[in-house]
């Protein structure tokens, strides 16, 4: 990783000089963003495997679900007007839950980016949470109104390097399931091609 990111920094940093010194209306301008976009979308490929692959220290802390929620579907709120999805949550607001707020925020920020990515046409992404009846287990469901996956992948979606999107690094839902096991959680998927 060390080795990819001195170079891409060198390339990052080049091409926003490009960026500076050529005006918005010079053609060479457009080819000058791909650039620096593609640089800054390798950089994330490298941090999601460095995420992946280190070791994990957890800080976990009694924290009120809202101070999760409410940071994630802030940070997505831009994403969902860009595809025309409406984002919903619905849980106590008072729930409580002992977890790493850092971690877990991460875990929403992939399930619920990835829904909105599974509706190209617009749609609706619901946020739940509950404490199980009779149990100390607090379960949450992010549900979407997308395409839906298809069957061959269904099995394989938590496995890394696994993705059926044409940019994707097949790591966000290894990493989710990663942090949910650190957390000794569980992760489940139901889903029906077209739904």
């Amino acid at each position: 990783a060390h080795e990819i990111k001195n170079p891409l920094v060198s390339v990052k940093t080049l091409g926003q000089l490009l960026q500076e010194e050529t005006p918005e209306k010079d053609s060479r301008r457009e080819y000058i963003d791909v650039i620096v976009s593609e640089v800054n979308r390798l950089n994330g490929v490298v941090e999601q495997l460095l995420r992946y692959a280190r070791p994990e220290e957890s800080r976990f802390s009694r924290v009120r679900l809202r101070d999760i929620f409410q940071p994630v579907l802030s940070l997505l709120h831009h994403e969902s007007e860009r595809h025309q999805a409406v984002l919903k949550a619905d849980y106590p607001p008072d729930l409580e839950i002992l977890v790493d707020a850092e971690k877990l925020k991460q875990v929403f920020l992939n399930l619920v980016f990835n829904a909105i990515q599974a509706m190209p046409n617009g749609g609706e992404v619901r946020l739940k949470a509950f404490r199980e009846e009779g149990s100390d287990w607090t379960v949450f469901r992010v549900e979407d109104t997308g395409t839906g996956i298809p069957p061959e992948m269904l099995a394989r979606v938590f496995e890394p390097f696994v993705t059926s999107k044409q940019r994707g690094t097949g790591l966000g839902l290894a990493i989710v399931k990663k942090i949910l096991d650190l957390h000794g959680g569980e992760i489940d998927v139901e889903s029906r091609a077209g739904e």
